[in-house]
């Protein structure tokens, strides 16, 4: 057993040492290439989460392609110090906005222990006003659904986007004001009812808001595990 854990161990140092020497080189596919390796090292194996933030940190800094900075920055985002999350954030203006578009999908990080949420929300915030649509649309998913605190500053962002041209965008919006008890979200809901749009996230928004009045839209729905979830939390004797 102790001999499988060392050619373990030994294997994937050597992924290590690969993905730097990748991440060294002039052909910033071999770069991108490099980033992926190293993503994947700390995936889910956090052993050398130290050594792949040392390597990839400084790159971030100077990577000037922007498929290879998607990945160096993808794989911060895995790394989870607050050095990690300022190196993501320093991208949020870039002029690419594939790179802007892996900084919404990077914040919050993955792991979060020890890291202020004052080091990345400001970023989520700005970027939930970017003019790509995917870049809103992602920006409003961490903020809405995967950062649990509340703010009059989140909400304002969230409120924002009721409006959006992006239905994803609107959706996101209106579940993370539906978790937070804030009372636009179901008027915004009703609309998007209204105007024939369906789906998990505007579902997941109608159990979170629990209004009898949603009930009449969600039996025009075909019944499904979803549907059924949003109406027994619109059930007026629940």
């Amino acid at each position: 057993m102790r001999r499988l854990a060392s050619k373990s161990h030994e294997k994937l140092y050597a992924t290590l040492t690969h993905g730097g020497r990748f991440c060294a080189s002039p052909d910033p596919k071999m770069r991108r290439i490099g980033a992926e390796i190293l993503d994947e090292v700390i995936n889910p194996d956090r052993e050398h989460v130290e050594a792949v933030a040392a390597t990839l940190i400084p790159i971030s800094q100077a990577e000037t392609e922007p498929s290879a900075l998607s990945a160096t920055i993808h794989a911060l985002g895995r790394v989870g110090s607050r050095d990690s999350v300022l190196a993501i954030a320093a991208h949020a203006t870039h002029a690419d906005p594939q790179v802007r578009l892996t900084v919404a999908r990077a914040l919050p990080p993955t792991y979060t222990d020890g890291i202020e949420p004052e080091t990345y929300l400001p970023t989520l915030l700005a970027l939930s006003a970017d003019d790509h649509d995917e870049v809103r649309n992602w920006a409003c998913f961490g903020l809405g659904t995967q950062f649990n605190d509340d703010s009059p500053e989140l909400r304002a962002a969230l409120a924002a986007r009721l409006c959006d041209q992006h239905e994803n965008t609107r959706a996101e919006a209106i579940v993370g004001l539906a978790r937070r008890g804030d009372p636009r979200a179901l008027p915004a809901l009703i609309q998007a009812f209204e105007d024939g749009h369906a789906g998990r996230l505007l579902f997941q928004a109608a159990a979170w808001i629990g209004d009898e009045s949603l009930v009449p839209y969600l039996k025009g729905f075909e019944r499904d595990e979803e549907v059924e979830q949003a109406l027994e939390g619109c059930n007026p004797r629940r």
